[in-house]
């Protein structure tokens, strides 16, 4: 979490930032600061942790408002921890309930973007910088500025690796490779070209990989350089037919980027293609989907 963050949700609870606190069940302790830094989430609001703080915070108005469903969660939405002690203040609340109100800090993933056979020696990742204003504030994501902003080289972080089993490009190279990736979804995907090519990033890459036939073509999709939005499901509509004749060619396709609502939408333009191209019903479409699922021709990484 951010330093200043920290600094001032313990200066608003006037608590010694040096003062041992639990941070699990098993009574565990280390310093209210580095609690504050390194193990609980506080600029996320949860509907748990509101009904966790209404039990320590001992705030009437706070005890009244919970009640109601609908205002509560239009108040978690883009508030944290700050936010709701300035808006319910609480002389109740002690350092050793902090683990009990807020949750462990989670890790955040993000896809790799190099590859083993380019870059043997190093693991790249391809992070969107989240920055924002909300409620009269600025907030910054925790990891992405994290890295943007405060870490530098020979500093270390803590990593873990994580398995999809669910995403792995074909080996054979005559098969046709169909990549969607929206934003930051574009890591596996420079991961998979890297294997071909080895040097530049990013645009100049893309650029060259097109020159060179590493790839047979590009289409961008533009949400927020311009008033009408554009996004990669309308492109994939736009290119239905070109679409539907690489599926029928044997074509894997592979998805990486947000699962809420990219995700979704690309799934269901993919499945109009197949109507509209093929005349079928969006049942039969869905079925193809997962047939193609099952012999690893559909393959997504999302989060």
């Amino acid at each position: 979490n951010d330093p200043e963050l920290v600094e001032k949700l313990i200066s608003m609870l006037g608590w010694d930032p040096q003062s041992p606190v639990p941070i699990n069940d098993h009574g565990d302790t280390v310093p209210i600061v580095e609690a504050l830094t390194s193990h609980f989430e506080f600029t996320k609001l949860t509907l748990p942790l509101l009904k966790n703080a209404d039990i320590y915070f001992d705030n009437e108005e706070l005890s009244e408002r919970i009640q109601d469903e609908s205002w509560a969660r239009e108040y978690v939405i883009n508030r944290d921890f700050i936010d709701l002690i300035t808006d319910f203040p609480t002389i109740e609340l002690q350092p050793e309930n902090m683990y009990q109100i807020l949750r462990k800090l989670p890790p955040r993933e993000y896809s790799i973007s190099s590859s083993f056979m380019a870059t043997p020696d190093e693991v790249h990742i391809t992070v969107g910088t989240v920055r924002y204003q909300a409620h009269g504030r600025e907030r910054k994501g925790v990891c992405s500025v994290h890295f943007a902003e405060r870490i530098k080289p020979g500093d270390i972080v803590p990593i873990y690796l994580k398995k999809n089993p669910n995403f792995k490009f074909p080996m054979k190279q005559d098969i046709p490779v169909i990549m969607i990736g929206p934003g930051t979804g574009i890591a596996p995907f420079r991961a998979y070209l890297h294997v071909y090519k080895r040097q530049g990033i990013y645009e100049e890459e893309i650029e060259e990989w097109l020159e060179n036939g590493n790839l047979t073509r590009v289409d961008l999709a533009f949400s927020r350089d311009q008033e009408h939005k554009e996004y990669v499901q309308h492109r994939i509509m736009e290119e239905s037919k070109r679409f539907n004749e690489w599926i029928e060619q044997g074509a894997a396709i592979y998805i990486c980027g947000d699962e809420k609502c990219m995700a979704k939408d690309v799934h269901q333009a993919i499945k109009d293609v197949l109507v509209k191209e093929r005349h079928i019903s969006q049942e039969e479409a869905e079925l193809l989907l997962r047939q193609m699922k099952q012999q690893q021709r559909y393959q997504r990484d999302v989060y």
